[in-house]
């Protein structure tokens, strides 16, 4: 006879086995709840490394050490997170800073870990910026045909990826290296396409850098006021957005107009501030570029032995950064220094470091500079075979950058719009003066001047 289970107990039993699976379900939802909080919890840390990686970026021009601060704060919380592209991007932040600051070796390692963890995780816009900011370290060590090649790797990733804003930065550096070596064709090819690039991306600092440069070219035809007033118009637009880099590199510019009017006295003022707002940044490169245009105006004052130290502070920073080009015009204006003070042979010594230095980076218009300023110390020494070989050599030199030039820049004009004019009053909101030629001249005429501040970061 087959037992029966009563009612009772047929239910008992169905109960008891719900339990287990209850139980099960209860784990698995606090299990789910777990694992939802974590990830919770990984993308709230994220957003923060993010948050704190903009924060850096955005006040680098304003407040180096805050912008550290930042970044360190966001590679701390991506390491402790696992967030890859934070830490990457935190790592490259701090490469920035250290580039700005002239510690070129310490900036490098940076952006070779940061270009690590990028390639792992197919960040190509990240790889593209530490490729150009190595670049910009080759370059202001002086090695050039090194940079380009950075360059023009940041560049593949750049318009691979579809990013506007990056390859104007990165053809504006290139065509900075191209003007270094005398390439002008080249060099004007690459400030058209940042021209072009800049407008695509509506880059509010471009349009501040362009009005600059405008001054810079209304300086080089000896329009000293349009210059002024072009300048002017770039201090207050840097004032209004925050930026100090920008700003200081406005009051640098301003002070070399006044240095060509003779007005001393206000190109000196504005050699002082910028120097507090570079010293405020820690530009070591603006503040070496600083106290060489004061070296200057003492040198035009004839307080000679107060030019000089001035030019020994600005030699002593270029050196300590390996700004292989910056020492090279340093020891030049060291050379002009002493030969103003009769001291022709020793004048010569500083010439021949400078001239080495520059035929090794192939920096050829310091290497022009070099020779003229070697025709006047031989001359001096009634050395006329030395002083006709030199002048020589700067004639076919000086040739071979004028026609290179001109027949380029000739080029450019012509295709600037009918009816485009060069007063302020049409760059209405400065939009209009990112016509490309109108871009490129004023870029390259801006670069014409050997001892001009630059403003090129990613």
């Amino acid at each position: 006879m087959m037992l029966m289970k009563s009612g009772c107990a047929q239910k008992i039993l169905q109960y008891t086995a719900i339990l287990p699976l209850a139980c099960i379900l209860v784990t698995g939802l606090s299990f789910c709840q777990d694992i939802a909080g974590a990830a919770g919890e990984q993308l709230k840390t994220g957003n923060l490394a993010d948050s704190l990686n903009k924060l850096c970026s955005e006040t680098w021009d304003s407040d180096r050490k805050l912008a550290m601060y930042y970044a360190e704060q966001a590679l701390q919380i991506a390491e402790q997170s696992k967030y890859t592209d934070g830490k990457a991007t935190a790592l490259k932040n701090i490469g920035n800073i250290n580039l700005f600051t002239g510690d070129y070796d310490k900036a490098v390692i940076y952006y070779k870990d940061a270009i690590e963890i990028f390639e792992k995780s197919g960040n190509e816009k990240g790889i593209a910026g530490c490729n150009n900011n190595i670049g910009m370290v080759l370059e202001r060590k002086g090695d050039y045909y090194k940079a380009l090649e950075f360059y023009e790797k940041s560049l593949g990733y750049e318009i691979r990826v579809n990013n506007p804003e990056g390859a104007a930065l990165t053809h504006n550096n290139m065509g900075n290296v191209y003007y270094y070596l005398g390439d002008y064709k080249r060099c004007l090819e690459n400030f058209s396409s940042a021209a072009a690039y800049f407008e695509e991306a509506d880059n509010t600092e471009g349009r501040i850098k362009l009005l600059i440069n405008l001054g810079a070219l209304y300086e080089t035809m000896e329009q000293i006021d349009k210059a002024i007033m072009n300048n002017e118009v770039a201090l207050s637009e840097s004032r209004k957005s925050g930026n100090t880099y920008l700003e200081a590199s406005a009051l640098h510019n301003l002070g070399s107009n006044y240095f060509e009017l003779d007005d001393l006295t206000k190109s000196m003022d504005c050699f002082h501030k910028t120097l507090v707002l570079k010293d405020e940044l820690g530009d070591r490169k603006g503040i070496a570029a600083a106290l060489k245009m004061m070296g200057r105006i003492h040198n035009k004052l004839e307080k000679f032995d107060y030019a000089i130290d001035y030019y020994f502070q600005a030699l002593k920073i270029s050196e300590e950064m390996e700004d292989m080009r910056a020492i090279a015009e340093t020891l030049t204006l060291i050379g002009e220094n002493l030969e103003k003070k009769g001291l022709h042979s020793q004048a010569i010594d500083y010439f021949r470091q400078s001239l080495e230095i520059s035929s090794e980076i192939n920096a050829r218009a310091e290497k022009l500079n070099n020779y003229q300023q070697f025709v006047i110390a031989f001359a001096s020494l009634e050395q006329f075979d030395s002083a006709t070989k030199y002048l020589n050599l700067y004639n076919t030199l000086n040739d071979s950058l004028k026609t290179g030039l001109a027949s380029e820049i000739n080029a450019v004009k012509n295709s600037i719009p009918k009816g485009t004019g060069n007063s302020i009053d049409t760059i209405k909101l400065y939009r209009k003066a990112l016509y490309v030629a109108g871009f490129v001249i004023l870029i390259l005429a801006g670069f014409m001047l050997f001892r001009r501040v630059k403003y090129f970061r990613k």
